[in-house]
């Protein structure tokens, strides 16, 4: 049996239509891997969890800029499970930020451990890193609050040899934004 020309072409196009597929469905997976502000890039962002526009109303933490986007579910879910980790880090930014004293003591890149329980009616995330706790609490009562405490002990890191400083900070995180409720700098 001998295929026509139309026949090669037609193969050709499919084949062709097969590839451009596929080569755009993994482009367009790779560029929604993560949720950014479209304005700086910064991966501090937020939408308010729990109301009409989750997933819907976006800002950005660092720039202010505000976008509407739908993403898709398993990017946004990505993000979610992420959030407690951008909390912890928004905090210590924020501890950096608005009291000196404290910034020589957060680092500035670090490799999380990271403890969760999770049950019924609220959530705890704990994560510790040289010298550093951070409890990060969610409970159904609290709504979308989050209750953050950030603990430092210069004698939790290793080798350390000096004046044993103890940095307590405690607040909220709600709806993307910081509020301070106590913090004590010992030494």
């Amino acid at each position: 049996m001998r295929l026509r020309w139309w026949n090669y072409l037609l193969i050709s196009v499919l084949v062709f239509g097969i590839l451009f597929r596929a080569v755009i469905s993994m482009a367009f997976r790779e560029g929604q891997a993560e949720i950014v502000c479209p304005k700086c890039g910064s991966r501090f962002v937020w939408t308010p969890i729990g109301t009409r526009s989750e997933n819907f109303l976006w800002r950005c933490l660092e720039c202010g800029e505000t976008w509407i986007k739908t993403y898709p579910d398993a990017v946004y879910m990505r993000w979610k499970r992420s959030m407690p980790g951008m909390v912890r880090d928004m905090v210590l930014k924020y501890i950096g930020e608005h009291h000196r004293d404290a910034a020589r003591f957060i680092p500035k890149e670090a490799e999380w451990n990271e403890y969760k329980i999770i049950a019924l009616d609220e959530s705890v995330y704990e994560y510790s890193y040289g010298g550093w706790i951070v409890r990060i609490e969610w409970s159904v009562a609290n709504g979308p609050t989050l209750k953050v405490t950030a603990d430092y002990s210069a004698q939790r890191v290793s080798g350390y040899v000096g004046i044993p400083h103890r940095i307590i900070w405690e607040g909220k995180f709600a709806d993307g934004s910081i509020v301070e409720e106590k913090y004590i700098h010992a030494v």
